[in-house]
């Protein structure tokens, strides 16, 4: 019988297979908070190819033209992104049905478009139309944040079904 030091020394001079793997911090999983899906990439959501196409921090000059819109409260401004969606379905669908885009800032307050709402928007991301196999879709989000969030706002789509969010940059 070996002895417990034999059985050591074997262990140290074997040959060693060494699997590489990431820090915690470069190898953590694309779309969370700590690492959101850059601005424009391709990102695949409930059968809709989507990317972040635009994001405009100072929306209020556009939103203006609608006479219901009001301003933004003091110390808010409002926050448009643009998304494009791409049907990968075989059968029309609705983009973002299954889910709702909100966004968080250093504040850690969650926006909703729901509730801090923008007023009417064109293309309003919450009043989708059905979109054909294959098409694509332009489709706004709007949200009223703190002026401090917005510069580092992040975008992220919370699915209903309780799944991890998925997190977009808006840098």
């Amino acid at each position: 019988m070996r002895s417990w030091a034999h059985a050591w020394g074997t262990l140290l001079t074997a040959p060693l297979l060494v699997v590489a793997s990431a820090s915690a911090s470069a190898g953590a999983a694309p779309g969370t908070r700590a690492h959101p899906y850059k601005k424009g990439a391709a990102v695949t959501i409930d059968g809709f190819r989507v990317r972040v196409v635009s994001v405009n921090r100072n929306a209020w000059p556009r939103l203006r033209a609608n006479a219901s819109n009001r301003p933004p409260e003091a110390g808010t401004t409002y926050v448009t992104v643009t998304l494009r969606a791409k049907s990968r379905l075989p059968v029309a669908s609705v983009p973002f049905v299954n889910g709702t885009l909100n966004a968080v800032g250093p504040s850690k307050l969650v926006h909703s478009s729901v509730v801090q709402s923008c007023g009417v928007i064109s293309n309003d991301v919450a009043n989708a139309d059905l979109v054909s196999a294959g098409a694509t879709v332009r489709q706004n989000a709007c949200w009223q944040v703190s002026t401090l969030d917005a510069p580092s706002l992040v975008m992220f789509y919370d699915r209903y079904d309780g799944r991890r969010p998925i997190y977009f940059s808006l840098k």
